[in-house]
């Protein structure tokens, strides 16, 4: 399980990291997602709240690199106007000039992030400055060599390269860059493409036969939605819900507890806030009930539980495991 799309400052960057998720981390059938409220907020909902979305450089950069990708990768997606040249201007501020750069290549380093590599082979046997968080390891003469960091020479001769912008990820100076804020309106044509996005990624994660945990009090704490009472699940599956005009979402998704302890709950009264929230929109208490038992049977499909212990001896090692408890922190409380 990967928990991924409940907090995030902007919708675009929700769904993004849930694709990146999805793709680079080779997720398959079995396995889950955590939350993932961006594909479930209604996008012209979202933007009412937020006309103009605060977020570090980086993350609007990526957002539109995403984008870049997505587009010339053949996915059927709505126009984002001047895409490229939006692109040129935030890499000219961080970058210093373009000269050289193309989108092409600023979208390679930013997939390459997700790849295997030696951090250290990076700054091998190249001057850095006192911030740089390899300065100590490297040897005396690679430091008192007469060399010039890579990424400032690159900058002075306009020479950047893939591995160049890479290699920016860890240079203290270059990430104090990254995390500058900045002021992102939300368009109308973004919410539609929004919109059209969430069904691309609902529809690979259908395709992949991946599962959805939904944590309705944790959502209601933590992501994008008005409580659990409006908790938009049925973006997820309506299957046996689905009302006229409406499109059918057919996802494995399950109820879930997120983090018992923290959020005071349990799976039954997670239910049943999901079970009073479908009764109070007016489905009736028969069709309900099928739902949860289908998503129920989701649950027990999708479970990480291997059942390769006898029903016993995990009774046996559950009452052991209480002894211990009851003698090491609640000694001379009764027990339960």
């Amino acid at each position: 399980t990967f928990h991924i799309g409940e907090d995030f400052r902007h919708l675009m960057s929700g769904l993004r990291v849930i694709d990146e998720v999805v793709d680079h981390f080779g997720f398959k059938s079995g396995d889950r997602l955590g939350h993932s409220i961006a594909l479930q907020v209604d996008p012209n909902v979202w933007s009412d709240q937020h006309r103009i979305v605060a977020l570090p450089i980086i993350e609007h950069f990526e957002n539109l690199l995403w984008l870049w990708g997505l587009k010339n990768q053949g996915e059927t997606m709505q126009e984002v106007p001047d895409l490229d040249l939006k692109i040129m201007q935030l890499a000219e501020k961080l970058y210093g000039t373009v000269n050289g750069i193309t989108p092409y290549m600023l979208w390679k380093a930013y997939q390459r992030k997700f790849l295997n590599f030696n951090a250290d082979e990076i700054f091998h046997n190249s001057q850095t400055c006192q911030n740089c968080p390899w300065h100590t390891s490297l040897t005396e003469s690679a430091v008192s060599r007469n060399t010039v960091c890579p990424l400032v020479e690159a900058q002075k001769a306009c020479a950047w390269t893939e591995h160049q912008i890479l290699s920016t990820h860890f240079c203290p100076l270059y990430t104090a860059r990254y995390r500058h804020p900045i002021f992102v309106p939300v368009t109308e044509t973004e919410v539609s493409l929004m919109g059209q996005l969430q069904t691309m990624l609902k529809e690979k994660v259908g395709q992949r036969g991946i599962t959805i945990e939904v944590n309705p009090t944790s959502n209601a704490s933590i992501g994008e939605i008005g409580g659990i009472l409006q908790h938009p699940l049925l973006k997820l599956n309506n299957r046996g819900l689905q009302q006229p005009g409406e499109k059918p979402h057919h996802l494995s998704i399950t109820i879930n507890s997120d983090d018992p302890l923290v959020f005071h709950t349990m799976i039954e009264n997670e239910i049943s806030y999901i079970y009073y929230m479908l009764t109070n929109k007016g489905y009736s208490r028969e069709d309900v009930l099928d739902w949860i038992d289908q998503i129920r049977q989701f649950g027990l499909n999708s479970s990480f539980i291997q059942h390769e212990k006898q029903p016993i001896m995990l009774l046996r090692e559950l009452r052991e495991m209480c002894r211990r408890l009851q003698s090491d922190y609640l000694e001379g409380l009764p027990m339960a």
